[in-house]
């Protein structure tokens, strides 16, 4: 442990106590063991009394300075002294969000302390933000990123960011922003949430431009974040894809809105092209989409998406949500308006163990709020594969074989199951306390609907067809194990079934009527 005071600190000093502190953080980590001779976040640790200012000059253009450290990058814990805090800030006062950055040269954790910073880039390395760190003197200013501003910062092939205490505005998984976009290959990304931390918006890749070849594992075990992106987020007129692999993990905490395919913003919306893999097995997660907002998913990609143990969900979509209050897109992107939040793609939606979900639909939900856009009355489309199994838990709404949709004139298309788009609903355990629909809500399914019940309790009814929605082709329900405590209809409850209607009983139990 060596002590830091850049007021009354002297580099002569050992730096072994308060009153024996060194000056500069150089000095300090100057007497610390380096990583390639077994120095550690938990074998290298700096006190900081009072105050400490760092030069802003020392981070140098775009982070090719030497940083904090100076000539001796060493991994260390940061915190403050127990009687006097620690606090650090930097030499002038903040004018904008770019002025201050911070680049990690090595490993750090920083605990019990104030930190004052704008920007913080992992280059690659581990940055963990631990217990009782206050970023309040900042808020809502703080973002971290786990490589660098426009390039990877480092040899390193793992980037591995935690935060347990404190709030930052975003967390992107591997650089803040790069035109030309950058490929990932061979570089990884970790993100954990817990503790108390609150996070506005945390990005599986970038906030401005393509992301390629990514491997991002996201888990937030606790705190709370607001959005969650499984891919990009959209911001000027360069074309931000994202493709690669994303596997996302909530074990408890909260979660407001989690879009797997990422979020539009300013003039541009971002398209997902690879795996998704989503499982809550904890905390709650009010919205999750597995499409995007008015990001989309591209066809061949591969998702699961499962809630599983004791996870909450309020309401699951296998596609998204269709717009983004922040977008305005450039007259490029016009076309692709009614793309937005689709999902072409495989998804398998389960629910298992003694999970809780509000309502499960096989397409998306639809914006109905005002836009310059016609595209929006009909997108947030499934035009792929989506399964949907029920194996356990507790649905304490409805199961759909559709979308949400919008409920008013010129909206017939939002939210619509394409025709040939196949959904295939299965309850083979846990209680539906609702209805279980083979189509959707008011979304159309222009194909075919399908529901198989082979276990499990569904308390209210079942039926092949929709809600308020049409079916344009034939539907399919199987009975061979399960129990309906309502009705079982091969048709739908307000829509039409334009083609056949089939229902086979083959074995369980309908406590009221069968309809044909």
């Amino acid at each position: 442990t060596v002590y830091v005071d850049q007021t009354n600190g002297d580099d002569g000093n050992d730096g072994a106590s308060t009153d024996t502190a060194v000056k500069p953080l150089e000095a300090a980590a100057g007497k610390l063991t380096p990583k390639a001779e077994g120095g550690s976040v938990e074998t290298n640790r700096i006190v900081i009394v009072g105050k400490y200012e760092r030069l802003r000059s020392a981070e140098g253009d775009s982070g090719n300075g030497k940083g904090i450290f100076g000539d001796h990058p060493v991994p260390a814990t940061l915190t403050g002294d127990d009687s006097a805090g620690g606090i650090l800030t930097h030499d002038e006062e903040t004018t904008s969000a770019n002025d201050y950055p911070l680049y990690l040269h090595d490993d750090i954790l920083f605990e019990s302390i104030e930190l004052q910073c704008n920007h913080i880039y992992a280059n690659g390395f581990n940055l963990t933000i631990g217990e009782s760190v206050n970023t309040k003197p900042t808020s809502p200013k703080l973002y971290l990123y786990g490589y660098g501003n426009s390039t990877f910062g480092s040899d390193s092939a793992s980037a591995n960011i935690t935060v347990k205490s404190g709030r930052y505005v975003r967390i992107n998984g591997y650089i803040r922003s790069q035109s030309a976009g950058i490929n990932c290959s061979g570089r990884s990304s970790f993100v954990t949430v817990e503790g108390s931390a609150a996070v506005d918006l945390l990005v599986a890749g970038s906030a401005n431009g393509a992301i390629e070849n990514a491997n991002v594992d996201i888990n937030v075990k606790g705190g709370k974040v607001e959005t969650l992106l499984g891919g990009n987020q959209g911001f000027n007129d360069v074309y931000p894809p994202y493709s690669g692999s994303t596997k996302i993990r909530v074990e408890g905490g909260e979660v407001d809105n989690l879009y797997c395919a990422g979020s539009g913003r300013n003039t541009s919306a971002p398209t997902f092209s690879g795996k998704l893999d989503v499982n809550v097995s904890g905390g709650k997660v009010k919205r999750l989409y597995g499409s995007g907002s008015a990001a989309y998913v591209l066809a061949g990609s591969e998702a699961k998406v499962s809630v599983t143990d004791h996870g909450e969900v309020t309401d699951l979509f296998a596609a998204g949500k269709g717009w983004e209050t922040t977008l305005n897109p450039s007259q490029s992107e016009w076309e692709v308006v009614e793309k937005f939040g689709s999902f072409s793609g495989n998804e398998t939606i389960t629910v298992s163990g003694n999970a809780v979900v509000a309502n499960i639909y096989a397409s998306g939900e639809g914006y109905s709020g005002s836009t310059k856009y016609e595209g929006t009355k009909a997108n947030a489309y499934l035009d792929g594969n989506v399964t949907i199994n029920m194996e356990g838990g507790t649905v304490t709404g409805n199961v759909y074989g559709g979308g949400k949709g919008i409920a008013a004139e010129g909206y017939e298309q939002c939210a619509r199951v394409t025709k040939d788009s196949k959904v295939e609903v299965n309850i083979a355990g846990g209680i539906v306390k609702g209805n279980v629909y083979g189509g959707g809500d008011v979304a159309d399914v222009l194909g075919s609907a399908s529901v198989a019940l082979s276990g499990g309790t569904v308390q209210g009814k079942v039926f092949g067809g929709g809600k308020v929605s049409d079916v344009e082709g034939s539907t399919s329900v199987t009975l061979s194990g399960a129990t309906v405590q309502g009705n079982l209809y091969g048709g739908g409850e307000e829509g039409t079934v334009k083609g056949s209607t089939t229902v086979n009983v083959q074995n369980g139990t309908v406590n009221s009527s069968v309809y044909g």
